[in-house]
Order: C-alpha cells, then sequence, then structure tokens
C-alpha cells in the first residue's frame, strides 16, 4: 500500500519523463497506435508490391522479455538517461523484493530475485523503454533507409527496394549490430523472430546470413504483427 501511494503521488515526473523522451519508433507512447504501426507496414509492402518493388520485413522477438531483464544494466540506462532517480530507486524495491509462489491456500518459500521486473507495474514499460532507447536510437541513427519499429520489446525492421543485393547488404549489417546490443543488455533473442519477404530465396540468405553470427531466424509467408496478419502482399493478391 505505501508503494502504491508513493507510485500515485508522484506519477507525473514518469509521465514527463516520457514526454520529453518520445521516439518516432516507438508505437507504445500515449497518442500512437500499434495497430496504426503495424498497418503502415502493411500498407508499405502492399505499395511496394504493385510498384515492381520487393520489400523485406524482419519481426525480432525477445526470449522472456521481463523475466531476463538485467537490473545492473537497467539501473545504469535510468542514471545515464536522468530518469526520476528516487521513484526508479523504489520501484526497483519493489520488483526485487522477495516473491512467493501461491496455489490452493498453499504458500512456497521466498524466491530471492536478481533479474526480471513485474511486468503488471505501470513502471514496466518505462523502463523497458529506459533500457532500449540508446541501442534502438543508434540503430535509426545509423541506418536511416531502414523502417525501425518498437513496441515495447517487439521490434520490426522493413526495407524496400529494387534490388534483392542493396536491400539484403541494408538489412545484415543492422541485423547483426542489433544483435550485438541485445548482448550487452544481457538479453535473449527468441528463436520464434521471423523473416517475411516477396521471395523466399532471398528470405533463406538471409536467414543463413544470420545463422552464420548465431542469430536464428524462420522464415514464412506471413506473420502476425501486434495482433494484425503481415504478409508481404502477397496472400492479398489472393482475395482481390
Amino acid at each position: 500500500m505505501l508503494y502504491r501511494i508513493a507510485h500515485k503521488s508522484q506519477i507525473h515526473h514518469v509521465k514527463q519523463w516520457e514526454s520529453e523522451n518520445i521516439e518516432e519508433y516507438d508505437s507504445a507512447t500515449k497518442g500512437s497506435s500499434a495497430l496504426v504501426a503495424a498497418l503502415v507496414r502493411n500498407l508499405r509492402a502492399e505499395l511496394a508490391f504493385f510498384n515492381n518493388c520487393q520489400s523485406i520485413a524482419i519481426f525480432n522477438d525477445y526470449m522472456k522479455f521481463f523475466d531476463t531483464i538485467d537490473l545492473k544494466v537497467l539501473k545504469q540506462c535510468c542514471m545515464q538517461l536522468e530518469y526520476p532517480c528516487r521513484l526508479a530507486s523504489l520501484a526497483l524495491q519493489q520488483h526485487t523484493a522477495p516473491r512467493v509462489l501461491k496455489c490452493s491456500g498453499y504458500v512456497g518459500k521466498p524466491i530471492k530475485i536478481n533479474r526480471s521486473i513485474l511486468a503488471g507495474c505501470t513502471h514496466s514499460v518505462p523502463f523497458t523503454r529506459v533500457l532500449l532507447k540508446k541501442p534502438m536510437r543508434n540503430l535509426v541513427d545509423e541506418h536511416d533507409r531502414i523502417h525501425v519499429g518498437l513496441f515495447v520489446d517487439d521490434t520490426t525492421f522493413q526495407t524496400i527496394g529494387f534490388s534483392w543485393g542493396k536491400m539484403s547488404n541494408r538489412m545484415i549489417p543492422l541485423v547483426l549490430q542489433f544483435f550485438e546490443q541485445v548482448k550487452k543488455l544481457n538479453l535473449k533473442l527468441s528463436p520464434k523472430a521471423t523473416i517475411v519477404t516477396t521471395s523466399k530465396a532471398c528470405s533463406k540468405f538471409l536467414q543463413k546470413e544470420c545463422a552464420k553470427a548465431g542469430i536464428t531466424f524462420r522464415t514464412s509467408s506471413e506473420t502476425r504483427d501486434l495482433g494484425i496478419t503481415y504478409t508481404a502482399a502477397l496472400l492479398s493478391l489472393i482475395h482481390i
């Protein structure tokens, strides 16, 4: 109750920090929409297809994102980005408090927490924004010909063009840089991450090139993108 009272009375400081750190690639901010972001990616792929262009989209997924966040790294990011220090300290004490499992009236032994944050806390999404802000900003600044999207931890890369070779040469360095940044944060990518392109050959090529660096991707003609189906415009032709 004390934590909730303190949080309710001081949450405006967190909201102010968020309003001052809005990024164009982030669709989880106030006033933005995950659905619109996903629809824009679909529309971009369809327009490319009907204009005789090609498209590559990579949908990344973390392995148990909230449960594997390194708290030391998170603290460093909070200090670097001037996240409200007192609120961060109070929230992290709550997130790292011993936890117990309850089932049918039985209570287990307290479990010491060294990693992970509580997904239900209203600090959780701001914390993920703090953690991923610098890596994502670097990707956007250094790879301006690739559309980078983020919704909490769902990260998407998309590019369109006429040449598979040039598009692959743009995409592979970004993926490798992203993979290195993920390792620095002590996080892991899920093997469920998916490559969707308008060419099976291109998908297989990207899959093999990423595998050389230890990055596992699936290839598919469609995938789920923030609740809707992304098809690289291929399946949309079937329904017309």
